[in-house]
């Protein structure tokens, strides 16, 4: 017997299957989908894992001398025909390799070559203070360490009670096992061995079953619809646009019970930042032991533990951020996708897909029900629905009676001006708002999405700003931990008043971050008006979003301030003030998506004030309040935005009407650099054929990365298969024939930011 395997392998030129010959003792165990050891190349070759993606009693070719396959790694297949299917559709949209999609289906903890290298037992490294925290707060003032990278790790592991999993430092750090091994060898920290723990399900077993609630004529209506379809056991993809606060979560849930009783797997996709602890709640609440949670905080012991429940069927029901699309799920029939505009369901990883492209051709394949959900759809999306590429369906009101937050949209030119102004932050309109909630025992929500304290640092004497050494980026100061980091490759610097350049000490904050606004409460309200903060910097504890969500919920906190991770999942009943404190800052961004963005994020945001009884208000500060962003905002209405903004894109020829392909080239030598640019358009536009044209190379606005320059070039298309195989010709012919080992290329289809 013969099997055909794909080799697990970055290189372009071996994404294509290899014979090799199957030993008569392995015969009985060789099956498509399982993972096997070989010998690749010639002579004696190297050890190579791969997987087996077909069968044959011949090889492909007469005459052929074949290897023999070394070992069979797995007992049972780790993917199935379906996902071959799936993997190879992924490969040719998203220009990558089949291995490279097939790493997302394994069983977690089995992308690491060969079966040595793979999870094995449940220890793992703890790291853990050496020293009192007092003498090592003592000896960070005292100046005694020169790197802020050691500084912000010792200070996670203050904050995080003195310990954490040496993976939760890296991760959430962005540092290697090196920058750590220095602490330790400094006395800091030591190392320690701890048995994994069970992150199951059983740390929720505190919550009562809760029952169905009663759904609104017109949610019964949309739910009654979305089971017929279910029941048809065909493809159908559909959008349910629903005002925040609508009750889609309890139809979803519904909708879940049917297919449950009709013996049907269920996935519901949400956004990472919303898969909060109050979601699994309401799910677990509702479906117990049959729910499998699958996210990005927990051990890859555990995600495997909870993948082999889903793949024996034990759990029917799996809740999750992107990659939980590719769960083994048995007999699936529904597919939910929460929040379906969210930028994280779009990886911006090899391979760079689109959970929603994807989410489609695996319920095409499974003759499977799609649902997107959304308040603030995708233009896309909402274009489909509009053209009836796809359903529609629209809840409008809230339950219960509830209604819609009261917007007010204050004009910060006319505040600058007022004698009586308390805040160059605050608008007075926000300030009163915000006393009166306080003084009924309701609470506030405070959004801006800039992390840190000040955006930049810019010296008076000499004009120049702090730069990262390794990106052509303005550092951020972050006030908490008095260091300037880099928000794209994490470098750290302790924070100073000399400027580097002139040596004079006249380097002074600029720029407007979250932390700003607990220091301008603070100066207002002294301790009148109590505060917590929730962003990427507070959240990095282990169940950082829990403690800060109870904290605000169940303790005397009258705001919570925090960045984009406040405006989703979170129901909290005594909200009824939100503060958006300068919306310009993100419709002004120069990408041609920023409108659609800032106005779902604000949207959102908004819809956590008044979701009950008592009705709320949004306090929305500009600058420009005629913009048709703030406008669509003020009306609370989707459609006023998506009208203004699909002119746009169908003038300017911007997605839904093409696909953008964006060609990314990367070099440490910016000569390098530009060669392979000039190159590599010269590639694209032969291989044109007219069907496409391509932009000449552009620098970006930020050409240096982590110590690499990039250049990209853009190609706007109705991308098909035709022009899908030129582009990848010219890719792979460049590739070929000009050797350019110390260049890196990558193609991304709709990126999340063009340029």
């Amino acid at each position: 017997m013969v099997a055909r395997i794909l080799i697990d392998s970055s290189v372009k030129g071996i994404n294509k299957v290899f014979d090799y010959l199957i030993p008569a003792q392995d015969e009985e165990f060789a099956c498509i989908g399982k993972r096997v050891l070989i010998n690749f190349g010639q002579g004696k070759g190297r050890e190579e894992e791969g997987i087996i993606v077909a069968i044959s009693d011949k090889p492909s070719k007469e005459g052929m001398r074949l290897k023999k396959v070394q070992k069979i790694l797995d007992t049972y297949p780790v993917v199935d025909k379906d996902a071959l299917h799936i993997a190879k559709w992924m490969s040719k949209e998203y220009f990558c390799n089949v291995y490279d999609v097939l790493k997302l289906l394994f069983p977690p903890g089995t992308t690491a070559k060969f079966s040595e290298k793979k999870i094995v037992g449940k220890q793992t490294t703890n790291v853990v203070l050496a020293k009192e925290t007092n003498k090592i707060l003592e000896d960070i003032e005292a100046n005694k360490f020169t790197s802020g990278r050691h500084i912000r790790i010792l200070k996670y592991l203050i904050d995080s009670g003195g310990e954490s999993l040496l993976q939760d430092v890296m991760s959430n750090l962005e540092v290697t096992k090196a920058v750590v091994d220095l602490i330790r060898k400094k006395g800091y920290i030591n190392y320690e061995k701890i048995d994994v723990e069970e992150e199951n399900l059983q740390e929720y077993s505190y919550i009562e079953k809760s029952e169905n609630l009663q759904l609104t004529s017109k949610q019964n209506e949309v739910k009654t619809a979305l089971k017929f379809l279910l029941c048809t056991n065909k493809y159908s993809a559909n959008l349910l646009k629903g005002i925040t606060g609508s009750g889609k979560t309890e139809v979803y849930m519904q909708l879940i019970q049917d297919a449950l009783k009709m013996g049907k797997g269920c996935i519901v996709l949400v956004p990472e930042i919303a898969l909060t602890h109050q979601m699994l709640e309401r799910f677990i609440s509702r479906f117990g032991n049959t729910i499998a949670a699958l996210h990005s905080k927990m051990s890859a012991v555990e995600r495997k533990k909870q993948w082999k429940r889903i793949y024996d069927n034990e759990a029917k029901i799996v809740v999750g951020a992107r990659s939980a699309l590719f769960s083994p799920v048995n007999n699936l029939g529904l597919v939910i996708i929460d929040e379906e505009h969210d930028l994280s369901f779009k990886s911006q990883n090899t391979p760079r897909y689109s959970a929603v492209e994807v989410a489609k051709q695996i319920c095409m394949k499974k003759n499977a029900l799609l649902l997107l959900g959304s308040a603030t759809p995708s233009l896309k999306s909402y274009k489909d629905a509009q053209d009836k590429k796809i359903g529609f369906f629209e809840l409008n009101e809230r339950p219960g009676g509830a209604k819609l937050p009261e917007m007010q949209i204050v004009d910060m030119r006319y505040e600058q001006v007022r004698k009586d102004r308390r805040s160059k932050i605050f608008s007075e309109e926000f300030l009163v708002r915000l006393e009166n909630a306080k003084a009924r025992g309701e609470k506030t929500i405070v959004f801006l999405n800039r992390r840190g304290h000040s955006t930049y640092m810019l010296c008076s004497s000499c004009g120049e700003v702090l730069k990262c050494s390794k990106c052509d980026v303005s550092m951020t100061y972050h006030k908490s931990s008095n260091l300037n980091i880099c928000h794209y490759c994490s470098e750290a610097k302790v924070a100073t008043d000399i400027c580097p350049n002139c040596n004079q000490n006249t380097l002074k904050m600029n720029g407007l971050g979250v932390e700003q606004l607990e220091e301008e409460l603070s100066r207002i309200y002294n301790d009148k008006v109590t505060y917590i903060r929730m962003d990427a910097d507070t959240t990095m504890v282990k169940d950082g979003h829990k403690k800060i969500l109870d904290s605000f919920k169940n303790e005397n906190i009258d705001v919570l301030i925090g960045t984009q991770m406040i405006s989703k999942g979170h129901d909290i009943k005594d909200v009824t003030l939100v503060c958006i404190v300068d919306a310009d800052s993100m419709i002004g961004i120069n990408e041609y998506s920023a409108a659609e963005r800032a106005f779902s994020n604000m949207l959102q945001v908004s819809g956590r004030a008044g979701r009950r009884e008592k009705e709320g208000t949004v306090v929305v500060q500009t600058y420009n309040p005629d913009s048709y962003v703030i406008k669509a905002l003020e009306a609370q209405e989707y459609g006023k935005m998506y009208e203004n903004e699909i002119q746009f894109r169908q003038i300017l020829n911007y997605p839904p009407f093409c696909q953008i392909i964006q060609i990314d080239i990367y070099a440490e030598d910016i000569n390098i650099l530009k060669c392979a640019g000039e190159k590599m358009y010269t590639y694209l536009e032969r291989a044109s054929a007219g069907l496409y044209n391509a932009n000449k190379p552009q620098k970006p606005f930020i050409q240096k990365v982590k110590n690499k320059y990039r250049m990209y070039i853009i190609i706007k298309c109705k991308l098909d298969d035709e022009i899908s195989k030129r582009i990848k010709f010219a890719v792979d012919k460049f590739e070929e024939v000009e050797k350019m080992p110390k260049v890196r290329i990558s193609i991304t289809k709709d990126p999340i930011f063009v340029g």
